[in-house]
């Protein structure tokens, strides 16, 4: 057989296979999720630069129908499991067969900081994407993002202030490029000087759905919203948690209502749920105030 048809078939049966699994994933979402064990992935995708090489110098094109499979192999377990086992082999296989495709960077670093908690592999794919496309100011914007954000949440001081510096750098280098907006020099000096996490924190995840609703990109549209209403939340939940934290520390038990709260003197009234209006949601076994609209929002 010739060695370029043979090597035709092996890529495609690859790129079959992972339709079926991607197939066999929405299927099994499509039912009740409750009632399915999660998605098993056996399906095994060689490294890009394999790929690359009995792809016959129709990258760009095997990059696309990657791509595609992947937002779809993304969206059945986003909505199911929430597990992603072989995304960071995928993006990896994109970008190594198409280099200058800033969408699959730009996706990938947000699910594989967000969703996956891999922040190690999101770093190197965005240094990757600002590597290989040298005219994007919006992967280095991103990378400062996701320094800003590993900042911000950490409070061992030698990491937030290592964790900082990067993120100063990575947009330092978004200035640099064409069509940078002004803002990301602001958001450089607000971080210099003004030290208010949270309203930075506000600007960036605004603006990081303002452009994914652009481009169309509905999960990290979503992911954005969450983070958005989350911080919504907790400026009013949080208070009422370390109320409730007060009252076991005084009392040395749970308080059997937020009311009581109230009548012991710890706050003035119980504040409404931000996201609704309605009261919060409240676990008496263990004092967790949370979201009935989002009950994963949580202060503990």
């Amino acid at each position: 057989m010739n060695l370029k048809y043979r090597n035709a078939i092996i890529l495609t049966v690859i790129f079959v296979l992972l339709a079926g699994v991607t197939h066999q994933v929405h299927k099994k979402i499509r039912g009740d999720v409750k009632d399915v064990p999660p998605p098993r992935d056996v399906l095994y995708l060689p490294k890009g630069d394999y790929v690359k090489v009995v792809a016959m110098g129709f990258d760009s094109m095997w990059a696309d129908v990657l791509w595609l499979r992947t937002l779809q192999y993304f969206g059945g377990h986003f909505m199911g499991d929430k597990e992603y086992p072989i995304m960071d082999r995928m993006l990896e296989v994109i970008t190594t067969l198409e280099p200058r495709f800033p969408d699959a960077y730009s996706f990938g670093g947000m699910v594989l900081q967000e969703e996956m908690k891999q922040r190690d592999k999101a770093v190197s794919l965005l240094k990757k994407g600002i590597d290989k496309n040298p005219d994007n100011w919006r992967l280095a914007y991103e990378l400062g993002f996701l320094w800003f954000e590993e900042a911000r949440q950490t409070q061992d001081t030698t990491k937030k202030k290592y964790a900082t510096q990067q993120a100063i750098d990575a947009y330092a280098i978004a200035t640099t490029r064409p069509d940078c907006p002004e803002y990301v020099g602001r958001i450089i000096n607000q971080m210099y000087y003004e030290g208010g996490e949270k309203d930075v924190a506000v600007q960036l995840w605004t603006l990081t759905k303002e452009e994914a609703e652009k481009k169309g990109d509905k999960f990290t549209a979503q992911i954005a919203e969450d983070k958005l209403l989350l911080f919504k939340f907790k400026e009013v939940a949080e208070p009422l948690q370390k109320a409730v934290i007060k009252y076991y520390e005084k009392y040395k038990k749970i308080p059997p209502s937020l009311q009581e709260l109230v009548s012991k003197g710890l706050i003035n009234s119980v504040p409404k749920d931000p996201l609704t209006g309605e009261p919060f949601g409240y676990d008496k076994k263990n004092g967790r105030v949370f979201s009935k609209l989002k009950p994963q929002f949580s202060s503990i």
